[in-house]
């Protein structure tokens, strides 16, 4: 078991109303945490074995940081507005269809599109739940959840630390609070990189 404490990637992460869901940099930007590599780029596909020593502290960082911005966006933001911001050409429909008792709306994306976008960050369970949060797939074609989101959420980033193998757990503050935070998450390779393959950190809206 080792922990790191990046002190150079000590962040703030304001994660509504960002403008960094543009689908042509589906890797969210974090400006302290720096670049990922080429291996989190492009969709998900086959996963793999895992090798954590393949991925740089400052990589693994990057991964955590982007799949909490992209949670909480689902969290704070509209459905459809999150998907404007995502995708420059998505349009909203006028079809409604009800799952689960829950209404949602018809838009012009096709439901591949999500999953390539979201698939940047996360896979196998993560990446599932994830798109069942606000959306849903009917004849391959995104519907949109009408419930809204929450007001928006901060977080800062602390640190990371290896607990076993490919799990980590990330540890941050939110809003003005001092008291530490943590999220378990899991870490897995696939045919495009590494993703994120399970995560706990899942915000009660969502839920």
């Amino acid at each position: 078991m080792y922990r790191f404490i990046a002190a150079t990637l000590l962040i703030v992460c304001i994660l509504s109303g960002c403008s960094q869901y543009r689908a042509e940099n589906s890797v969210a930007q974090n400006p302290t945490v720096g670049e990922t590599s080429t291996s989190l780029s492009d969709s998900t596909s086959a996963e793999k074995s895992s090798d954590p020593d393949a991925l740089s502290e400052t990589e693994i960082a990057q991964l955590f940081c982007d799949a909490m911005t992209k949670i909480n966006h689902l969290a704070t933001e509209d459905p459809s507005d999150n998907l404007k911001h995502i995708f420059d050409d998505v349009e909203i429909l006028d079809g409604v269809a009800t799952v689960n008792q829950i209404p949602y709306i018809e838009t012009s994306l096709p439901y591949d599109g999500l999953v390539d976008y979201y698939g940047s960050i996360f896979t196998g369970d993560a990446l599932d739940w994830v798109l069942s949060t606000k959306y849903t797939n009917i004849n391959g074609m995104v519907y949109c959840s009408s419930v809204g989101g929450m007001s928006g959420i901060g977080f800062t980033f602390v640190s990371i630390e290896n607990l076993q193998e490919n799990t980590y757990q990330g540890t941050y503050l939110t809003g003005s609070s001092e008291e530490e935070q943590h999220t378990t998450f899991s870490i897995r390779e696939t045919d495009a990189g590494y993703r994120i393959s399970s995560i706990d950190y899942h915000p009660d809206i969502l839920d």
